[in-house]
Parts: structure tokens; C-alpha cells; sequence
């Protein structure tokens, strides 16, 4: 969790304002004719005059238009866009603390005393935490919140408002979403945990641990197999602390909490609990989700309500919003939709989908059988008989799928529709970023194949190829370098 201070100070160059604030007043200026080590000073831009008779080993324009002036023995202070000096030099550096936030911006100057501590300043409030700490650590809590450090103790500085929210009493922090953190506390040699934002206290030091479950839903436990539920939006606790399983989803107003083996629906929005009672509970990935009792899997609306019945399985989970993946006692496992017709029959050792492009629906169905791959369709279509070790996806958007053979060691392609672009011969295939040709490799050397699977560059070069944007690459062959077009040709560059 700790960051040192020079790695706060690179991600605060990178994430601070997107232009330079150039002094539109003053330059720096030099004379290389001194012997003093003390060559920079600054002048007016419109006069070339200088602003006083003040000389520095080094002077630095900061992002804010300000200049950083390294005097003797490395004593560095501050001078604003208007020439006043705004610290005298006597800090052994100053360094810049600046937001990851670009909608919630803010800066601070790190002043470092001859000790090594640290005090925090704000340039464009003027505001000054005098409090000097033994260093600050990083953002947390949404950014709003900059974590400091004193005697091996962390406290809080809400960078919204210049104040220090908690001084330094906490032995542990996390930041955990949801502009949230928790801290530790000990107590007694027990280390207590609570939850703190940018406001205050959110929820006391007070338990043992403090996990999230959701975005919106954290599980308080005050032992190993007792927990609360809390719920971040609605401010409050849920129940008592006999729950011992909470699941719960981002976005999702419906948790489900276990007790005494026994999972019930609760909806923070509405403040309703379910009638019925259950023996599993899957979390709700998709519009609806499937829920157990007596070995009996029901489906269950956003509302928690039971609107259909999937039948007795040893497990049923949805795959998107119309197909569930169900298991018998066997293990094997099909496709049954949403209606309750099996789509894929129940005769594979697994199944899983294959989605192209980020969140994508799922568009085919590998299968597992007798230690074999397959590919199946939504539809319940084989399209590529189980008898690859793997199938896994290659190429977006071009919808390419790997192929790999155990039993020579070799890999190939297909597309969505089972169509074999390159048969199991290769020793590696990839897609070229350069080009989106496949990149293959047999035997210690190199080709390409256009996206028929038809052969652009032979497989006889030592190293994989890449084309330019003027489709030209440079390839090495049997000791000699040279250059092709793609056709193979030798050219000039």
C-alpha cells in the first residue's frame, strides 16, 4: 500500500492540468560569467530588468506559473507569478502533489523542512496545513482525500476544503471504491476496522473487517462467521449480525443474505424482503438469476419475485438474459433457455461462452466432451465437432478463434461460423498488429497468411514480419536482410 513520495509526484505530473501555465510577467535568465555558483535570476519579459538582486543555483517555472529557486547549500523557496516571494529559500525541496481527477482538480506543494518533514500547501487558496507530517502517502477516497503519515500513523487531509479530517490515528487504510475508505484501528492489540469519505466517519472502527461485496452493499463482520450488511446510498445497517454470506451486484438493489444456511432477497430501494427462502442464491449478472430450493432452481425477476421454474439440477446459472447453463448430478452439463427448452443437450463436461469485443453478448458456445473441444452455436448448432485440446479467441473484430491440437502440438484457426481458415500445422499463430495478417511460425521460422489462410509470405524468415503503412517490412533470411513488398518482392525503402 505505500507509495513513496517521488512516485506521488510523477503520477501528479501526469495526471495535472493538461497545458502549461506559463508566466506571462517574468523569464529566467542567466550570466555563465559567475564564480559563485549562483548564475540564474529573473527578469521582467517586456524590460529584461532584473526583478531584484536576489541570485539562485538553479531557477525552475513550476505548472502554475510560480518558479522553484534552488539557492545555496540546495535551500529552495518560492516565487509567484507576480514576483513576490511567497517562501524564502529554506525547505531542502519542494515538490507538486496534484489530482488523478480531471473533474475534481486540485494541487498541493509539498514543503520539506530541514527534518524531512512534510506541510502541505495549497497555492491557490493560499491555505497552509502547518501540521508537518513525516510524509504524505497517496490519493484515496475518490481523490478527495490525501493520505499523510506522522510516527508510523496515517491520518487525512479533505483536499476539497485545505482541512485535516482525521490526524494521524489510524494504523492501516485501504481506499476501497465508492470514494470510500477503511481504516484500522487497534485497540487492545485487536485491529478494528471502519469506513471514512471526505465527510467523516461513515461507519465506526468497530469490526474486525469490513469487506466490499457491491459498489453500494459492505459486509461488517464482528467475527469470522457473523456479519451486517451495510448499504453505502441508503446510510444504514441491515438486520443483526447473524448473516454469514452476503451477495450482492453492482447496480443491483436486490442482496441475498444467508442465516442459519438459508439465503433471503432483500431490495434496498423498496425495503422488501422476499416471502421465500432459499438453499443457493446466484448473484444477478443479467436481468434475471436462478435461485434453489430442495434441489429445485426457480428464476427470479429484478424484483427478487419467483417467474418461472428451471427444473431440478445439480447447478443452473444464467449465461446472458435468455440461456442458463445447467448441471446434472453427473456433472455434465447443456444449454437450457429461459422457457425451459434444452437448447444444447446435457452431455459435456463443460461449457462456456466466447463474446467479441468489449461487452459484447456472447455469440458461441464452446463445448467439452471426453476431454475434447467443440464449438456449438446459440442455436444449439455444432459447428466444429469436439476434438481441439482448445478453442479461445484470437482476433476482434475480425471474429477469429484459435485452434490448438494437443496431440501434435500445433494450432490453427477458425472463424465464428466453424469454417477452418488454417488447419492445426503451425507451431504458433497470432494476428500482426501491424497488418491483421496471421503471423505464423513452423519449424523456427516465420510467414504470413492473408485472412483466407492463403500464404502472403512464405514461412522461411527468422524473425516475425511486420509491414508499415507504405506495406513494406524488413525481413531476414538464411544470414541476409532485406526488404519486401507483399508480395514478396525485394524493394527500396
Amino acid at each position: 500500500m505505500k507509495l513513496n513520495l517521488f512516485y506521488c509526484f510523477l503520477v501528479g505530473c501526469l495526471f495535472s492540468l493538461p497545458s502549461r501555465a506559463q508566466n506571462k510577467l517574468f523569464e529566467v535568465a542567466s550570466n555563465d560569467t559567475v564564480t559563485d555558483g549562483l548564475p540564474y535570476y529573473l527578469i521582467q519579459k517586456k524590460t529584461k530588468k532584473p526583478i531584484d538582486d536576489k541570485r539562485y543555483h538553479s531557477i525552475e517555472e513550476m505548472e502554475n506559473g510560480w518558479f522553484k529557486c534552488e539557492a545555496y547549500g540546495s535551500r529552495f523557496g518560492l516565487i509567484s507569478t507576480n514576483g513576490n516571494i511567497i517562501f524564502p529559500a529554506i525547505y531542502t525541496n519542494i515538490e507538486t502533489l496534484s489530482s488523478e481527477n480531471t473533474k475534481e482538480q486540485w494541487e498541493y506543494l509539498l514543503l520539506y523542512d530541514t527534518l524531512n518533514k512534510v506541510t502541505l500547501y495549497n497555492p491557490k487558496t493560499g491555505k497552509k496545513i502547518d501540521t508537518p507530517f513525516d510524509y504524505t502517502e497517496s490519493f484515496c477516497g475518490g481523490n478527495k482525500l490525501i493520505s499523510v503519515v506522522k510516527d508510523n500513523k496515517y491520518g487525512f487531509i479533505n483536499a476539497s476544503n485545505d482541512s485535516l479530517l482525521f490526524p494521524c490515528i489510524f494504523n492501516s487504510w485501504q481506499s476501497i471504491g465508492n470514494d470510500l475508505v477503511s481504516v484500522g484501528q487497534k485497540e487492545n492489540g485487536v485491529m478494528m476496522k471502519g469506513l471514512i469519505d471526505a465527510n467523516g466517519w461513515v461507519v465506526p472502527a468497530e469490526f474486525t473487517s469490513i469487506d466490499a461485496v457491491s459498489e453500494n452493499v459492505f459486509a461488517a463482520w464482528v467475527s469470522e462467521n457473523a456479519c451486517l450488511a451495510f448499504m453505502v446510498k441508503r446510510g444504514f445497517f441491515l438486520g443483526d449480525t447473524s448473516y454469514n454470506i452476503i451477495i450482492a451486484n453492482d447496480n443491483d438493489p436486490i442482496i441475498a443474505i444467508s442465516r442459519a444456511d438459508k439465503y433471503v432477497l432483500y431490495n434496498y430501494q423498496t425495503g422488501i424482503w422476499s416471502k421465500d427462502s432459499f438453499d443457493e442464491v446466484n448473484s444477478r449478472d443479467f436481468k434475471l438469476t436462478t435461485a434453489a430450493k430442495n434441489k429445485q432452481w426457480f428464476i427470479l425477476d429484478k424484483s427478487g419475485r419467483i417467474v418461472g421454474s428451471a427444473g431440478k439440477w445439480k447447478s443452473c446459472r444464467f449465461l446472458n438474459d435468455e440461456l442458463m447453463v445447467v448441471t446434472d448430478s453427473t456433472e455434465m452439463s447443456g444449454i437450457l433457455t429461459k422457457d425451459g427448452h434444452l437448447l444444447v443437450p446435457v452431455a459435456y463436461q463443460s461449457l462456456y461462452p466466447i463474446s467479441f469485443g468489449k461487452g459484447k453478448n456472447m455469440e458461441v458456445i464452446v463445448c467439452k466432451t471426453q476431454n475434447k473441444i467443440g464449438l456449438s452455436s446459440l442455436k444449439g448448432e455444432m459447428l466444429i465437432t469436439p476434438k481441439y485440446s482448445d478453442i479461445s479467441l484470437l482476433s476482434y473484430p475480425k471474429k477469429w478463434l484459435s485452434l490448438k491440437d494437443d496431440s501434435t502440438s500445433t494450432y490453427g484457426v477458425a472463424d465464428i461460423n466453424g469454417k477452418i481458415i488454417v488447419p492445426c500445422i503451425y507451431d504458433k499463430v497470432s494476428v500482426s498488429f501491424s497488418s491483421g495478417d496471421l503471423s505464423v511460425q513452423q519449424n523456427g521460422k516465420f510467414g504470413l497468411l492473408n485472412n483466407k489462410g492463403e500464404v502472403i509470405i512464405p514461412v522461411e524468415n527468422d524473425g516475425e514480419i511486420y509491414f508499415d503503412k507504405k506495406g513494406k517490412a524488413t525481413v531476414s533470411k538464411k544470414g541476409t536482410t532485406l526488404i519486401i513488398n507483399r508480395k514478396n518482392r525485394p524493394c527500396n525503402y
